[in-house]
């Protein structure tokens, strides 16, 4: 932004220049040098065109605030016309399997160079630990979703969370669901928000992934559906857009507004 700044100032000095100089050679310089710095500016636009918004409203409103990022992954798993949902683990709700991307070592230096500081929201145990839930000064919010995009020091595989949350609690059979599929449908990003739950800034980020099962995992899926369990449920759309809430379908449960995003 600060180059963009100077950029634009000296832009206007060259034109200046360039209107009142009445030597030829040195309005062509001026006219170059304006030249030169605008297509600087176009270069850094093209370059930036994803993070012109975030980088607009990041540094001219929320320059001095601590801003709260969630940076996850989450499965689109359906079978038919029916998405599987786990039970939360934090929260009394059904949600698509997943979670937040983890953070390696080797990433600390260049966060700490952004301010990047825990996530104060929720208590900090060996599960949560180094997860890419944290805060960010608004004046880097820009420089820690590049950081992200760069896929350096973090997570990028997208099968911890699968196995957490359906292997080892036993849903699914380890010897049929040892190597899974999967791949990349969208990315969603809800902007800069007040968080009324966290009190706090808050931006979140999620990869959506569908899980490309073999025909062997389809039919065990399948057989999944039709046994009742409290750790996970298989819903429709139109219960997922209603939260849970689908007497039609012989559905009253709470849905999490993270379960829409894989539909």
């Amino acid at each position: 932004m600060l180059k963009t700044i100077i950029n634009l100032l000296f832009i206007i000095g060259c034109v200046f220049g360039a209107a009142y100089l009445k030597d030829e050679t040195w309005r062509g310089v001026f006219l170059g040098g304006a030249v030169t710095s605008g297509l600087v500016i176009v270069e850094s636009a093209v370059e930036n065109r994803k993070y012109l918004w975030l980088l607009f409203i990041s540094k001219c409103f929320y320059r001095n605030k601590l801003i709260r990022f969630s940076i996850s992954y989450l499965y689109r798993i359906k079978i038919d016309d029916k998405y599987l949902l786990v039970k939360g683990k934090r929260i009394n709700q059904f949600q698509p399997v997943g979670g937040v991307y983890k953070r390696h070592p080797e990433s600390k230096r260049q966060l700490k160079k952004l301010g990047v500081l825990d996530d104060d929201s929720m208590p900090i145990d060996d599960e949560s630990k180094d997860d890419l839930r944290l805060r960010v000064p608004g004046k880097n919010a820009v420089s820690l979703v590049k950081w992200f995009d760069s896929k350096e020091g973090r997570e990028v595989s997208a099968f911890r969370e699968f196995c957490e949350e359906l292997i080892l609690t036993n849903i699914l059979d380890k010897d049929k669901f040892h190597y899974i599929d999967y791949s990349f449908i969208d990315r969603i990003e809800k902007g800069i928000r007040f968080s009324n739950h966290f009190q706090c800034y808050e931006y979140l980020i999620a990869d959506i992934v569908e899980l490309r099962p073999t025909t062997p995992q389809v039919t065990a899926l399948k057989n999944l559906i039709s046994t009742q369990s409290e750790k996970y449920i298989w819903v429709n759309e139109t219960t997922i857009r209603k939260r849970g809430y689908h007497l039609d379908a012989g559905v009253d449960v709470t849905i999490s507004e993270t379960s829409e995003w894989t539909l």
